[in-house]
């Protein structure tokens, strides 16, 4: 693993419990996009979806009291490309080490929830 002395992104979340993740209250249809022009379907839900949500929204901090890394590593399996980012010496904790998950893929949310309904 590289490790680098740079500052994280500003926009990384810490997540501290479940309830710092957005909520989902049903599964969702989502379309990966890589950068090599490859794309897919997949179906979150529960946990696994309010991680992919977060992700979409910002960078996550991967250590956490709601363990991420067990969601992130089975959304990686699914095809989802998340980068992580290590970085030394976080002020907060005062951990020599640690690592933020970053959404490399670019995911939108396809099911029917978020298709406008014609009058």
């Amino acid at each position: 693993m590289k490790f680098t002395d740079e500052k994280p992104p500003k926009n990384a979340k810490r997540i501290y419990r479940w309830a710092d993740l957005p909520e989902c209250l049903a599964p969702g249809k989502y379309l990966i996009e890589d950068s090599d022009g490859q794309s897919r379907e997949i179906w979150c839900h529960k946990n696994r979806q309010r991680v992919l949500e977060g992700l979409i929204r910002s960078p996550l901090f991967s250590a956490s009291y709601a363990r991420l890394s067990d969601h992130v590593d089975h959304l990686k399996r699914a095809g989802v490309d998340i980068e992580t980012l290590m970085f030394r010496n976080d002020p907060e904790t005062g951990r020599k080490t640690y690592g933020i998950y970053r959404l490399v893929s670019n995911v939108t949310r396809v099911d029917t929830q978020n298709a406008e309904v014609a009058a």
